[in-house]
């Protein structure tokens, strides 16, 4: 009845709908406005250029995700069900909103970025963003219905999951991207 308490899944759609809002605009826009070439004249090597470009979107998104999560801690004691924050704030909370939350961020500000190198307009580059989406609302639904319940150790083997997927998205991004073009 609760599950929706147990974990903060939902969550994690804030920072990718604002991964996909921001992302996908940040080197599609540098190339409109020829802002693209001074900065590609600088020493920053490729890798950092693109994490840069990622990390500059996805802090400001995980503070509007925790600061959401906070007013929904809030809006449960306000609602009168201050006895329910013992299922609120568990290990899982906890790992999933201080560990998933930021891996899946990156990844998704990530996916943003290749989107945007790799596409000439905006809706396009939303478009290859889109897919870090499917795969959290499946995550969602499956908690929702009680199928399964995500105990912290499965959201620690998805925090690994998501740090090598993270990893590996940076160097695709690194080799998609054609700082010569």
């Amino acid at each position: 009845m609760f599950f929706f308490l147990q974990f903060p899944i939902y969550l994690l759609l804030i920072p990718i709908m604002i991964a996909i809002s921001f992302a996908t605009f940040s080197i599609i826009e540098e190339k409109q406005m020829r802002t693209l070439e001074p900065l590609l004249a600088t020493p920053v090597s490729t890798w950092e250029l693109l994490l840069g470009k990622a990390l500059a979107g996805a802090i400001p998104a995980l503070i509007i995700t925790w600061v959401c999560a906070g007013l929904f801690l809030v809006g449960v004691v306000w609602m009168g069900l201050a006895h329910l924050l013992s299922l609120v704030l568990t290990p899982s909370w906890f790992i999933s909103l201080f560990l998933l939350v930021p891996l899946v961020t990156v990844l998704s500000f990530m996916l943003g970025v290749i989107g945007s190198s790799r596409a000439n307009d905006p809706k396009s580059a939303q478009n290859i963003a889109f897919v870090i989406v499917l795969p959290v609302l499946a995550i969602i639904g499956v908690q929702l219905t009680g199928l399964i319940l995500l105990r912290p150790l499965m959201f620690i083997v998805m925090a690994v999951g998501i740090a090598i997927l993270d990893i590996l998205t940076l160097r695709v991004a690194v080799y998609l991207f054609q700082r010569e073009s």
